[in-house]
């Protein structure tokens, strides 16, 4: 299958992240699909010369780098007003998380200045969304909740527990057990739900025991 940039326009992407994401009753504002467009057309550009995704299909692109992570946005614990994006890389989830919810503070978390930069291109205007070339552990400043997607999931914690946070990933369907196990001993309690349309991922939402 040819690379989403080849295939479909910032146009044909709108429209099928709209359609899609009503097909499994998420709604999502006009100026969030806007956003989510903008930084797909950024994506499609950088990506060409770096590999921020590998898999950069229109079906990807709308199913699990986009739908996954207005999924993960749809189920922010309620009151949250802020959270660290630990080791953004393309921006998955957190600049979704961004775009979807102009209400959150959303901080974006990576090391590489690359990718950093890539970031802040993607979000630029976005007046609740910050972009930090750094490594999380060391984030001056404390969030309600942390995401993550592919980021080992006893960092996150870790940084979470330190700073009092909840934390909330996608992470494969088949670590689900295991790391909610270790969330657990490390006294944080709360749940999971599969992605509806795509079994092998999973959001785990956790709040640190008070």
């Amino acid at each position: 299958m040819k690379r989403f940039g080849i295939l479909a326009s910032d146009t044909d992407f709108a429209l099928a992240l709209r359609q899609f994401l009503d097909s499994h009753g998420l709604p999502i504002s006009d100026d969030a699909i806007a956003r989510c467009t903008a930084h797909f057309v950024v994506l499609c550009r950088w990506n060409r010369v770096m590999n921020l995704v590998g898999d950069l299909t229109l079906d990807s692109a709308v199913r699990r780098h986009y739908g996954e992570s207005v999924f993960l946005a749809a189920q922010l614990p309620v009151g949250t007003r802020s959270i660290l994006d630990f080791g953004s890389g393309a921006g998955f989830p957190g600049a979704i998380v961004a775009a979807c919810r102009p209400d959150v503070e959303v901080h974006l978390a990576e090391s590489r200045e690359k990718r950093a930069a890539f970031l802040s291109e993607a979000t630029r205007g976005w007046t609740n969304c910050r972009v930090h070339s750094m490594v999380a552990e060391k984030a001056p400043f404390l969030v309600d909740v942390i995401t993550s997607r592919a980021v080992a999931w006893d960092a996150v914690a870790g940084l979470a527990s330190r700073a009092g946070s909840g934390v909330q990933m996608l992470v494969g369907s088949g670590d689900v057990q295991s790391i909610a196990s270790g969330l657990e001993r490390q006294g944080f309690f709360g749940s999971c739900r599969s992605v509806p349309w795509r079994q092998e991922s999973s959001v785990l939402s956790f709040s640190r025991v008070r």
